[in-house]
């Protein structure tokens, strides 16, 4: 990612139904990429403040996708279940998974992942 201009000027809006100043941040993730603009209440005074705002907003929106994903693929979109037990059963199952297909990730057990995936 590229970095906040240090020699670019630093703004604050107030919106005026809001009463808390809005901070905008510029970041361009690389060439060729749009850039990313996010709006905070968090006050940024340094480059450092800019960078702990951006990299949040980008860890979040992987834990969203992760999210998303584990929905679609785990199937908790489609079961119909209207009683608690029930779905708490299915949120227990698909955590339990979940927890699973996350180990694959570790370097120790890169030949149960490679077995898998064969």
């Amino acid at each position: 990612m590229d970095g906040v201009n240090s020699g670019s000027k630093r703004a604050c809006w107030r919106w005026s139904e809001y009463e808390q100043p809005l901070w905008l941040i510029v970041s361009r993730p690389g060439k060729g990429q749009p850039p990313w603009y996010v709006l905070t209440t968090e006050p940024i005074s340094t480059q450092a403040d800019a960078w702990t705002i951006v990299f949040a907003y980008a860890r979040s929106f992987q834990i969203e996708m992760a999210f998303r994903f584990q929905k679609s693929e785990l199937g908790c979109e489609s079961p119909r279940l209207w009683r608690g037990p029930a779905r708490l059963k299915l949120l227990l199952l698909v955590s339990l998974v979940s927890a699973f297909l996350l180990t694959l990730l570790d370097q120790a057990t890169e030949g149960l992942r490679t077995w898998l995936l064969r």
